[in-house]
């Protein structure tokens, strides 16, 4: 009898042993957090973009100081942000100047932290032709 109880305190402590291997490995392979707030810090500002350009539409791209920000590259985005910066800790590389309402550009947002990046999507709007 005592020789099972000491068996089966080996097989708790091979189990734990083992649980504890498979969450350093796995765990952050499925919940990368850093990925995740990149990638939703891009799609924000894709929202953000998109938004400006659907006001600027309505307004025949006649830029005004809040309903219609005029935005010709990715890093304008700071433009339509309430304190007129992005997040601290965020890069974001330029793309090519775009010249006509509504076209589109990929712009490439960095973590500066963990080098992590993210894309959003730039579109042009407010530029009175």
């Amino acid at each position: 009898m005592k020789n099972q109880q000491g068996s089966a305190v080996i097989i708790l402590v091979m189990i734990i042993v083992l649980l504890g291997g498979l969450y350093v490995t796995v765990w952050p392979r499925f919940f990368d957090m850093d990925n995740a707030v990149v990638t939703g810090v891009a799609g924000a500002a894709t929202m953000v973009m998109t938004n400006n350009y659907e006001s600027c539409a309505a307004l025949n791209h006649n830029p005004t100081d809040a309903e219609c920000i005029e935005i010709d590259n990715c890093d304008d985005i700071v433009e339509l942000l309430v304190d007129g910066s992005f997040p601290e800790g965020y890069t974001i590389v330029e793309g090519g100047i775009m010249t006509e309402n509504g076209e589109t550009d990929s712009c490439t947002l960095i973590q500066t932290a963990t080098s992590k990046t993210a894309n959003y999507t730039a579109t042009a709007a407010g530029l009175f032709n």
